[in-house]
């Protein structure tokens, strides 16, 4: 099994300890999943997840599979929010 690809920051894992504390593992999980952005902003996908997620574990997860069908939605939601 492949290990965590870590698209993101080092400041993005801080946000989610600091987010999600005991779930700070399966949410790093769930974001490692996500489509490789980093030609962009690395950070702006992730971002987004933990945006509209609201510290909510399983709307990081709805999230996530939503960006893996097409990730540019969130950044529309984020965008319009």
């Amino acid at each position: 099994m492949a290990g965590p690809r870590y698209l993101f920051s080092d400041e993005i894992i801080t946000r989610v300890r600091r987010e999600f504390g005991d779930d700070t593992d399966r949410v790093i999980a769930e974001l490692d999943r996500m489509p490789d952005t980093r030609q962009r902003d690395r950070d702006r996908l992730p971002r987004a997840v933990l945006d509209l997620a609201r510290r909510d574990v399983a709307a990081v997860v709805g999230l996530v599979e939503q960006a893996l069908i097409d990730w540019r939605d969130l950044q529309t939601w984020v965008d319009d929010g």
